[in-house]
Parts: C-alpha cells; sequence; structure tokens
C-alpha cells in the first residue's frame, strides 16, 4: 500500500512580524510551472522556496511575510489523484486534532477545486486561516498567518482567490480562463449558473453577496457544493429562465431576502432573526391554518418555539449545519436506504474521543473495529420516533460497523465532539482477539427520543485496514 502524505506547515519555521495587519497589501501574481507546479498565486513579493522530495512526491514550500502576515502555499505533487485527494483528508484531520483553538471547519471551493476552509489556533498560538484541497495529483494547503489574531477575511480571501491553475508549460502566465462574460456585472440575489474550472460544468445557484473587490460570494443549490466566498464575472452567466420568486422587499438591515415558500411538517429551514441579525437552523413542528408555520429552534428548549411567517423562512444551507455531512432527509412513511461506499470517507487518527466517560460509545480494546475509514451522516427525528439504523456490507468481506449519537450542535462531529449524552455503536462481538476474516453481518443501533425531537449523527466505519466497500444504509422510523 502506498504510503499516503500528511502534510503540516511548521509555523515556527516561518518570521512573524509582532503587529497585524491594518489593511490589505497589494499581491503579485507568480507562477510556478518551472518549478513542476501547474499553479499561480499572489504574493506581496516574490517569495521564498523550499523544496523537498522523497520517493513519492515532490514538495514545494512558498512564503512570504508582510505588515505582520505570513503568506503560504505548500504544493505536493504525489503519485496519483486518489493519493492527493486522501492526503489532503488526512492533513485537514491533523491540522484540526492538534489545534489548541478550533474555530471553523466547513467545505468551500478555491481555484475551482473543491477545499476545506479552516480557521483554528496552532499549538505555538498562531492564528491561521487556511485551504486544504487537491487537483489532479497535486495537492495544496493554502494559509494566512498571524499573530495575536486572525487576519481579517477580506485579506485572507484576497490571497485565496489569486489562486489559479492554467497552461504554464513554458512558464508564460498564459492561464485557461473560463468561459463567462467579463464585462457584466449582476445583482445581489440574482440567479445564476457558476463554472467549475475543475470539472468544467455549469452549477446554478445565488449571488448571496457582492464583495469589495468585484467578485462575488454565491450560494449554490446543491446543498453538498456549500458555497465560494470569492468568485470573478468571468466565471458566470445568466439563466435563461426565470431567475427566482424572491420578493423585492427585504426584512432587516442587511438586505436579507424575503423568500416567499412552503413548508411542511419535520422539513428542515433556517428562520431569520431580525433582532440579531441571523439564520437559526429550525425544523417545521406544525403548518398552521393562517399558513405561518410552528419552529423548533436547534439547540433551544420548547418554550422558544415560535409561529412563524414564510418570509422568515428559508431552506436549510451551509449557515446553520455542517457543509462536510450529507443530510438524510427521511421519507413520509417507509424505510429510507442510502447507498455508499467506505472509500468517500477519511482514517480517524485518534479516536480516543469515543473511549472518554463523557462519551463512551465503546471501549477502547474495540478500537479496532473502527480504524478504517468512516462515512458520516446526520438526519432529524422527529418527536416520540424510534430510529434504527443498519448498516448492511454488500460483500462479506468488508467488516463495516456503525456508531452515532443524538445532540443538537450540527457544526461539531467526532473527533472534535467532546461530550454527548447519548451514544451507541455496534461490531461484532468478541473475546481476547477478534477473527477479522469471518463474514461481516448488518450492524444495528437504535435511538429514540420522547416529547422533544433531536438531530441524529452517525457513521459507518470500517475495521483495520477495510478502506473501501460498498454498503447500503436504512433508517427505519417507528
Amino acid at each position: 500500500m502506498k504510503k499516503i502524505l500528511v502534510l503540516i506547515f511548521t509555523v515556527t519555521t516561518v518570521q512573524l512580524f509582532a503587529q497585524p495587519a491594518r489593511q490589505s497589501v497589494q499581491l503579485t501574481s507568480y507562477n510556478f510551472a518551472n518549478d513542476g507546479f501547474n499553479i499561480s498565486a499572489g504574493f506581496p513579493g516574490r517569495p521564498s522556496k523550499d523544496f523537498s522530495n522523497s520517493s513519492n512526491s515532490q514538495m514545494l514550500t512558498l512564503t512570504d511575510t508582510k505588515a505582520g502576515v505570513t503568506y503560504a502555499l505548500i504544493l505536493t505533487n504525489t503519485a496519483s489523484n486518489s493519493i492527493a485527494s486522501q492526503s489532503a483528508a488526512n492533513t485537514v484531520q491533523k491540522l484540526w486534532m492538534e489545534a489548541s483553538q478550533r474555530d471553523v471547519q466547513q467545505s468551500s471551493t478555491i481555484a475551482g477545486s473543491s477545499s476545506t476552509y479552516l480557521k483554528y489556533v496552532s499549538a505555538k498560538g498562531t492564528y491561521i486561516s487556511s485551504h486544504t484541497f487537491s487537483s489532479g495529483v497535486m495537492m495544496c494547503q493554502a494559509m494566512v498567518l498571524q499573530k495575536n489574531n486572525y487576519v481579517n477575511d477580506y485579506s485572507a480571501n484576497y490571497f485565496f482567490s489569486s489562486l489559479s491553475f492554467g497552461n504554464y508549460s513554458n512558464g508564460n502566465n498564459n492561464q485557461t480562463y473560463s468561459p463567462g462574460t467579463y464585462n457584466v456585472t449582476y445583482k445581489k440575489y440574482e440567479k445564476v449558473d457558476v463554472y467549475n474550472r475543475n470539472d468544467g460544468k455549469w452549477y446554478p445557484g445565488k449571488i448571496r453577496k457582492i464583495n469589495p473587490n468585484g467578485t462575488y460570494e454565491i450560494n449554490y443549490d446543491e446543498y453538498k457544493r456549500g458555497y465560494e466566498d470569492e468568485v470573478g464575472a468571468d466565471r458566470i452567466r445568466r439563466l435563461n429562465n426565470n431567475p427566482g420568486t424572491y420578493n423585492n422587499n427585504t426584512n432587516n438591515n442587511n438586505n436579507e431576502p424575503v423568500i416567499i415558500g412552503s413548508y411542511e411538517k419535520n422539513q428542515r429551514v433556517e428562520v431569520w432573526d431580525a433582532k440579531y441579525n441571523k439564520w437559526y437552523g429550525a425544523i417545521v413542528l406544525k403548518v398552521n391554518y393562517d399558513k405561518s408555520y410552528r419552529v423548533s429552534f436547534d439547540g433551544y428548549a420548547e418554550n422558544y418555539d415560535e409561529d412563524v411567517k414564510a418570509d422568515r423562512i428559508r431552506n436549510m444551507t451551509t449557515t446553520t449545519a455542517s457543509a462536510n455531512l450529507p443530510y438524510i432527509k427521511l421519507r413520509k412513511f417507509g424505510k429510507t436506504t442510502v447507498e455508499g461506499n467506505l472509500s468517500s470517507g477519511h482514517i480517524m487518527q485518534d479516536l480516543s474521543w469515543a473511549t472518554t466517560s463523557q462519551m463512551a460509545c465503546w471501549p477502547s480494546i474495540r478500537d479496532i473495529e473502527f480504524e478504517g475509514k468512516h462515512v458520516g451522516y446526520w438526519f432529524d427525528l422527529p418527536e416520540k420516533s424510534v430510529a434504527k439504523i443498519t448498516v448492511a456490507p454488500k460483500y462479506t468481506n468488508r467488516r463495516i460497523n456503525i456508531y452515532g449519537y443524538a445532540g443538537f450542535d450540527l457544526k461539531t462531529t467526532p473527533p472534535a465532539l467532546v461530550y454527548t449524552n447519548i451514544c451507541e455503536a455496534s461490531h461484532p462481538v468478541w473475546i481476547g482477539q477478534p477473527n477479522l476474516n469471518e463474514p461481516a453481518k448488518p450492524q444495528t443501533i437504535t435511538f429514540n427520543t420522547t416529547t422533544r425531537r433531536t438531530t441524529i449523527y452517525f457513521a459507518v466505519a470500517g475495521a483495520r485496514n477495510v478502506l473501501d466497500g460498498d454498503y447500503t444504509i436504512s433508517i427505519d422510523i417507528d
């Protein structure tokens, strides 16, 4: 098995100025084709280069510091696309586990590629904003670092948006641009198509914000795609159909749209609070006769339940739920099934969170049953319900187990989870040493609610060395 890279940027090797930057610095674009990496990026000045090579990879670390902010880009050419992708996932997990403070982890995009965006404080006390992603055989880490506080989002995004892939075979900056229109401007909340340079496809979305530098923040219609912070007009085109059903009125000082829609009982939504200028995750408990909705807010007791009009409600987005986890919408009647494969997950290097007294998912001697790849999911469990979740491996030589917990915090998932009052796990029972070659069987966990609905997080996990394998998840609600 080829060794999967885990690449961590050591902040102590970079000079950090004492004073933080007060405003964005001017960045100059540099390309690195002559160094063997098909990418360009903007830096305040010509970045320093640090090369390292191994039998399976070539690494280039680029850094430059200006006005107290360090800009860093780590590029690694690996042996294959799959190794690059897995290396990115492993690196994110290690960075997150070793952070002294964890603030943001969410899916995003950068340079046309899907990425994981982190904001965290390192063990050395450095505040870091980063994107980690892969493109073909290349794994990339883009970071801005500063002592004492995070770099402001505008300055960070200015650096991140400077990254691009193109044709630099001759060392010239002959960038391959998107087939959009450059001299067109778009309006806030306009429905558009956005071009993805990674796969050459257009994806529908909505302009959520117009940035000061003329780029646009996009919310994609597909929940799993999440959003992009900065997209140039060259990657946007107008839709040929009706641009949407948004009311021209607004309901707060931030000009949030009044979204006129219809919703049903047990549907997951977001509700706008004008007092705090914030969207809150919620569940529709009841559709009232006057077309208002009784909603239950995530993490709040039932005395906070409220009747709200449709103009304060919208469908779920990454504002209130993790973009890294697929959401399972349960069928109204009968069994809900989901197909999957462990290859889409990641190895959880540290399983100690599961064996603590606060969690007690399984004893540490059973860790071997969960040392393969993990794939997580979540869903909403209505009040007065029992959920039986079963994972059935397609092949008996793939030992796939299951665990889960009940709770309200949709932004914190294993291994960052520190407490839950209900955690269940299912795996083969054995005494002494397990026989990992015995035929795999379906595994089931069960959760129930009484008078209050809850959210359920669960994950399927391979036993040691089980890194792929098809499976079917079935969820029965009584």
